[in-house]
């Protein structure tokens, strides 16, 4: 097969690239509002099923696009928070990474969140917020 191992660097560096303007934003609005708590709410991890996201595409044609393996769209996924969390050390923000309770035991997420292919239910956001006292 066409493998090959890519270093993490690189990896985060590819996605560190494309933030510039998330990062240029958050710079410019802790510029506006100084004393304003920041806060970085990534996506949510994957949802391992491909049963599950087969049945709920939205926009992907799988037909087109290949669906990789869960444990490979997991470690995408830690890598682009990782890159989500120097912005908010840029700000001196607060990342909000998934809580333990929205994670099965291999750190995707708990089935009871799934929403569609790629997102989580109101439930995790209700529950998220609340915590947060939002």
């Amino acid at each position: 097969t066409n493998r090959q191992i890519v270093p993490w660097s690189t990896v985060f560096d590819f996605f560190a690239q494309r933030l510039h303007l998330t990062l240029a934003r958050a710079q410019l609005l802790k510029k506006i509002l100084p004393d304003a708590p920041f806060f970085v709410l990534p996506a949510p991890p994957p949802i391992p099923s491909a049963e599950h996201i087969y049945g709920h595409p939205e926009i992907f044609d799988f037909k087109v696009h290949k669906l990789q393996p869960a444990e490979f769209r997991l470690k995408i996924h830690t890598v682009f928070v990782e890159a989500q969390t120097q912005i908010a050390r840029a700000v001196n923000g607060q990342m909000l990474h998934p809580p333990s309770w929205a994670l099965d035991p291999q750190g995707f997420l708990a089935e009871e969140f799934w929403h569609g292919c790629t997102h989580a239910n109101p439930a995790y956001y209700s529950r998220l917020f609340n915590e947060m006292g939002i």
